[in-house]
């Protein structure tokens, strides 16, 4: 089943509402590869949602680092991964009807 611009708008802003306001130290923290893989397959999923959007303006992938033992750090802190999804929902804000959303 193909996804739309309004299934990923949905799920990425629930996300950042999930995330809630971090504190300053929280947004200067590297985020899992949990986190990573997570806002990878979003990105992979949007993509597929606005297959006609110019590649340049997607965020890039999040390298994961695994480890053999942990959770694993990624090359991205939590400012950074809260601004890439920011930058998916202008995206796939361009793919939706403005009129559910409040944004008329």
């Amino acid at each position: 089943m193909a996804v739309t611009a309004e299934d990923m708008y949905t799920q990425i802003k629930s996300a950042l509402d999930a995330m809630g306001k971090p504190s300053v130290k929280e947004m200067e923290t590297f985020i899992t590869t949990a986190h990573a893989n997570n806002f990878n397959k979003l990105l992979t999923l949007s993509k597929e949602a606005m297959p006609s959007v110019d590649e340049r303006r997607w965020p890039a992938s999040i390298a994961p680092n695994p480890t053999a033992m942990g959770p694993g750090k990624a090359d991205s802190k939590f400012a950074e991964v809260r601004s890439y999804y920011g930058e998916l929902l202008g995206i796939l804000g361009g793919g939706i009807d403005p009129a559910p959303w409040g944004m008329s």
